[in-house]
């Protein structure tokens, strides 16, 4: 094995450090929470924090729900990415706080 396929063998519940941001679903609120304070600035408006926590808590709802209802409908022995493994193994105490963040 070469340290090309080292650093991409799938070990299910064993994310590499750098995957993590990923597999909690926190890439894409990141990204889009950045972008909104980059519109924000460049338009000279002003944002208070709660209009960032709620475009990304919105956002990671979405996503997480989305990868939430994939993972679900997957057989465990098909799933082949971090992410999924680990909506799939805590699928019930992601619902839980996917369902604690939406109130």
């Amino acid at each position: 094995m070469n340290g090309t396929e080292a650093l991409v063998r799938f070990v299910p519940g064993r994310p590499h450090w750098w995957q993590w941001c990923t597999v909690l679903a926190l890439d894409a609120p990141l990204v889009v929470v950045a972008w909104q304070a980059l519109l924000a600035r460049e338009t000279s408006v002003s944002l208070a924090s709660a209009h960032r926590l709620l475009l990304g808590g919105g956002v990671w709802l979405a996503y997480l729900a989305d990868r939430w209802f994939e993972a679900v409908r997957l057989d465990p022995e098909r799933i082949r990415t971090q992410r999924h493994w680990f909506c799939h193994r805590f699928r019930m105490p992601l619902a839980v706080l996917w369902c604690a963040v939406l109130l």
